[in-house]
């Protein structure tokens, strides 16, 4: 696929019920041209005036099936870097609910913009794309999620970007006499590549936090064990592990007089610790 696919950016003004306007509706309802009408795309930017552009449409990494996004680096100026769908025109809350404010944009759709969208499939669990040519008919990506449910492995159907928001069939039964083994072995035993990746972790995870929970509980033992030996009260003092510090006077701060006789205590802690003071 390359990188950008270059069409025309209609951008237009015109007085809502006019006769060019309802020309303007009639041409474009041709099934390519999906009507969108709510908060205007554009409006975080300079609005384009009305016109015709040049635009370089983004493929990559994900493309929709109603709107591009435009390169930074191609196309007119004026268009770079923006949200563009086929066919725009903002509309405005009005006594009888919302009408039509007569500003829009549409693009000319062309045979690369249908085929990018024909040959790129996504999954209607994960939304992952990928090239039709890998010829996946189930996403290979997210079986092994943890929050996939058995009942939901038909959205892991591989769908034309063009039609990924239809409704996807249920699994026949050779489907799920092929897929469902597949998902409750990754499920329970975390037969994939991600699933071994999410193990390593949570192993390495279990070992890391228990040697801080072990070290935790070892320092606040050796610590107050120390402060009691040295005659200092335990009752206004706190060990914090996500810190690993001591906090002195957390629960009432610590007068000048008694942090200056605390410190004096405090010069041989072994431990890493702070003195709320009045």
């Amino acid at each position: 696929m390359t990188k950008y696919l270059t069409t025309k950016l209609h951008v237009y003004d015109i007085a809502p019920g006019s006769t060019e306007w309802r020309e303007l509706h009639a041409r474009l309802t041709d099934g390519r041209h999906p009507l969108h009408a709510f908060e205007n795309p554009l409006s975080k930017q300079s609005p384009l005036a009305p016109g015709v552009y040049t635009v370089a449409l983004e493929t990559s990494p994900n493309i929709f099936d109603n709107q591009w996004d435009t390169a930074d680096d191609a196309g007119d100026k004026a268009t770079r870097g923006r949200r563009v769908f086929d066919w725009y025109e903002s509309m405005r809350p009005s006594a009888r609910g919302v009408a039509h404010t007569g500003r829009g944009h549409w693009l000319e759709i062309t045979a690369g913009m249908l085929e990018a969208r024909r040959n790129t499939m996504a999954c209607g669990y994960c939304g992952k794309q990928e090239p039709a040519a890998k010829g996946n008919v189930f996403c290979p990506h997210c079986i092994d999620s943890p929050y996939l449910k058995e009942s939901e492995l038909h959205l892991l159907r591989m769908m034309p970007v063009a039609a990924a928001c239809a409704t996807r069939a249920p699994l026949t039964e050779a489907e799920a006499a092929h897929l469902v083994p597949i998902y409750r072995e990754a499920q329970i035993h975390g037969a994939t590549a991600r699933g071994r990746a999410a193990a390593t972790k949570a192993r390495t995870d279990a070992v890391e936090e228990a040697a801080r929970t072990i070290r935790g509980a070892k320092d606040k033992r050796d610590g107050v064990l120390w402060l009691l030996d040295h005659g200092v009260s335990a009752e206004n003092v706190i060990y914090y592990a996500h810190t690993e510090r001591f906090c002195f006077g957390w629960r009432r701060a610590v007068s000048a007089a008694e942090y200056s006789a605390l410190c004096d205590v405090l010069t041989e802690f072994p431990f890493d610790y702070d003195i709320k003071r009045e």
